[in-house]
C-alpha cells in the first residue's frame, strides 16, 4: 500500500516538470545587422524562367478523322449533289467526297451531327465523338427527308419567278430543295424535327421571311407583296411652276439603287407629285427633292407591309392640284372636219426651269391642251394638210379657253436647180417668198410647201449671194407646182 502511494507521487512530479518544460520562453535572436540582413534577401533574377519550374512538355493532340460511306436507298445511284458536313454549335465543316458515296473529313475534337443530302434524300448521324489518332469509320444511311409544304399567292397584276431560301434557324446554310409551281411550293429533304428559316423572294416582289418553321410542315399559306411605294406632292400655288425637278430616295447621303442597279429616281409631273419604288429590304429611307433654288428633305419609314403614308413637301398639298389651271380648245378654221391637225404651245416669258413646251394632234379639226398656268402668255403654232396657221399669243384665264386660227392653205412645189456646181460657186439654198427657212439643196431636185397664193420661188446661190425670184408654174389641183432654176 505504501509502495502503490509512492509510486503515485513519483508520477505527479514528473507530470509538473514537463508542463514546465513546454512553457520555457523562447530565446530571442539578437538583431542582425545591414549587411547581414542583404546577405540573407533573396535575389532578384534578371531572367525570370531562370528561376520558375519549367513547363511540362506536351504532345499536341492534332485533329480527329472521319471517314464514312454514304448508303443510298435501292435503285438510287450517287450523283455528284451529295454533300456531307459536320456540325456542331459553332462550326459546320463540309467533308471531301472522295469517290462514289465516301466522305473524309479531318476537324478539331469535339461531338458533332453528320449530316449527308443529295436533294429529297437526307441521312443524320447525331452525337459522334471524334477524337486525335486513330480515323473512326462512320456509315451514314440516306431516306428522303422532311417537306414543307405550302401555298404562295402573288397580287393580281404581277406574274414573277418566286425563289425560296430554307436555312437552319440560327444558321445561314441553305437546307433543302425547293420548287414552286402552279401556286404551291414544296421544300423537300430537311431534316425531320428541325426548324427553318424560310425565305420568298421575286422580281417586283417584297421579299417575305417565315422563322421557325418546323419540319415536316404541310398547309401554309404565303401571301406575297409588290414592293412599297412612296408617294407624295409637293405645295405650289395654281398660278405658279412646281419648283422641284427631281425627287430621289437616299440612305446615308448616298441615292438607293434598285435589283437593276438603276437609281431610285425620278422627274416630278406638272402637277408637282411623284411615285417612288423602295427596294426590298430598306426600313428607313429619305426622300430628297430637289430644283432650281430648292432642296427638300423627309425621313420615312418602311412598314413591313403596305405603303407609308402619303407625304406633303411644301405644304399647303392641294387635293387636286390641277385644280384652277387653264385649259386651250384650238379649233382649225378653213380645212375639212376630218382632215386633222395639230398645236404647238409654248409659254412665253417664264424663268423657271421646266418644261414650257406642250402639244395636241386631232384626226378632226379641233384638240385641247389642259393643266396651263392662267395668267400666263402662249405662243400658238397649228398647222393641217396642206395647211399652216400663222402663230398667235394668247393670255389664259382659269378654265375653258376657246381660240380659233385661220388656216392659210399650201402648196406643194416640185423644183430642179440647173446651176452646175462649180469650184467656188458655194450653195444654192431655195425657199418660199417671206419664209426665212432656208433649204439647202444636196441634189439638183427639192420640193417646198408654200403658200396657196405664192407666185414665185426665191433662190440664192452661195452663202451671202442676192435672193432671186423664179415664177411657179400653173398646176392641177391634184398635181404639185412645177420651178425650173436654170443657168444665169
Amino acid at each position: 500500500m505504501r509502495w502503490c502511494a509512492a509510486l503515485a507521487v513519483v508520477l505527479v512530479a514528473l507530470v509538473v516538470v514537463t508542463v514546465r518544460g513546454l512553457r520555457r520562453p523562447a530565446k530571442h535572436r539578437p538583431p542582425a545587422d545591414a549587411e547581414s540582413v542583404a546577405l540573407a534577401a533573396p535575389v532578384e533574377a534578371d531572367d525570370p524562367a531562370a528561376t520558375a519550374a519549367a513547363p511540362r512538355e506536351r504532345e499536341a493532340a492534332g485533329p480527329g478523322h472521319l471517314r464514312g460511306r454514304v448508303l443510298y436507298p435501292a435503285g438510287v445511284e450517287p450523283s455528284d449533289d451529295l454533300e456531307v458536313v459536320a456540325e456542331d454549335l459553332s462550326r459546320r465543316v463540309t467533308a471531301r467526297i472522295t469517290e462514289q458515296g465516301q466522305f473524309d473529313i479531318h476537324l478539331p475534337s469535339g461531338r458533332y451531327t453528320l449530316v449527308a443530302s443529295e436533294g429529297a434524300l437526307v441521312g443524320v448521324v447525331p452525337d459522334v465523338l471524334v477524337r486525335p489518332g486513330a480515323p473512326r469509320d462512320v456509315d451514314i444511311r440516306l431516306a428522303p427527308g422532311a417537306t414543307i409544304r405550302g401555298k404562295v399567292r402573288l397580287p393580281d397584276d404581277v406574274e414573277s419567278e418566286v425563289r425560296i431560301v430554307a436555312v437552319p434557324s440560327g444558321r445561314d446554310e441553305q437546307s433543302g430543295a425547293p420548287e414552286v409551281e402552279d401556286g404551291r411550293f414544296a421544300i423537300e429533304g430537311l431534316i425531320a424535327g428541325r426548324q427553318y428559316d424560310i425565305t420568298f423572294r421575286g422580281s417586283g416582289l417584297r421579299a417575305l421571311k417565315l422563322t421557325g418553321i418546323s419540319a415536316p410542315a404541310d398547309g401554309l399559306q404565303v401571301e406575297l407583296q409588290e414592293p412599297a411605294q412612296v408617294r407624295g406632292a409637293i405645295g405650289f400655288s395654281p398660278d405658279g411652276d412646281c419648283p422641284i425637278s427631281s425627287v430621289a430616295l437616299q440612305v446615308g447621303g448616298k441615292t438607293l439603287v434598285d435589283e437593276d442597279e438603276d437609281e431610285v429616281s425620278a422627274d416630278v409631273d406638272d402637277d408637282c407629285s411623284f411615285e417612288l419604288t423602295v427596294p426590298d429590304q430598306v426600313p428607313l429611307v429619305t426622300v430628297v427633292a430637289t430644283g432650281d433654288g430648292w432642296h427638300l428633305e423627309e425621313q420615312v419609314a418602311i412598314p413591313p407591309s403596305g405603303d407609308p403614308a402619303p407625304l406633303c413637301l411644301n405644304p399647303p398639298c392641294r387635293a387636286n392640284p390641277k385644280e384652277g389651271r387653264a385649259r386651250l380648245r384650238l379649233m382649225l378654221e378653213g380645212t375639212g372636219a376630218d382632215e386633222g391637225f395639230g398645236a404647238t404651245v409654248t409659254e412665253t416669258g417664264s424663268s423657271s426651269p421646266r418644261h414650257h413646251y406642250y402639244s395636241c394632234a386631232s384626226s378632226g379639226d379641233k384638240c385641247a391642251i389642259r393643266d396651263l398656268k392662267p395668267g400666263a402668255t402662249y405662243v400658238i403654232s397649228a398647222s393641217g394638210p396642206d395647211c399652216r396657221a400663222f402663230q398667235r399669243e394668247v393670255t389664259l384665264t382659269a378654265g375653258d379657253n376657246h381660240v380659233r386660227i385661220s388656216c392659210n392653205r399650201q402648196q406643194l412645189i416640185e423644183g430642179v436647180v440647173r446651176i452646175p456646181q462649180r469650184e467656188g460657186l458655194g450653195r444654192i439654198s431655195v425657199r418660199c417668198p417671206g419664209n426665212d427657212t432656208r433649204f439647202v439643196v444636196a441634189t439638183h431636185l427639192f420640193e417646198l410647201r408654200c403658200n396657196a397664193d405664192a407666185r414665185t420661188v426665191e433662190y440664192q446661190i452661195g452663202a451671202e449671194g442676192a435672193w432671186r425670184s423664179v415664177p411657179i408654174a400653173s398646176a392641177s389641183a391634184d398635181d404639185p407646182a412645177f420651178v425650173d432654176i436654170a443657168p444665169l
